[in-house]
């Protein structure tokens, strides 16, 4: 994946999520120093920390179990429940 939309690190692909979900604004976003990546054909959903370089993956979960995991993330890590501008 080109991560120069979110970082100047490249972000690995994670299993179970396809590579083409990386570069879809609607399915993979970035929090703060987390990216959250969803694939709703394998019900598989990642989120990414830039500060451990680790993806920690969600199977099977459904899309709205894995947005309420983000959002208990990210309002633990201090941040906005809003997605950062990519660009």
């Amino acid at each position: 994946m080109n991560t120069s939309d979110y970082t100047d690190q490249v972000i690995p692909v994670p299993p179970g999520i396809p590579k083409d979900i990386l570069s879809n604004p609607k399915l993979c976003r970035k929090y703060g120093r987390f990216v959250s990546a969803y694939d709703s054909e394998t019900k598989c959903g990642g989120l990414y920390s830039l500060d451990a370089h680790q993806w920690v993956i969600s199977w099977p979960i459904s899309m709205q179990e894995f947005a309420d995991r983000v959002a208990k993330t990210v309002a633990a890590a201090g941040l906005a429940n809003k997605p950062d501008k990519l660009n």
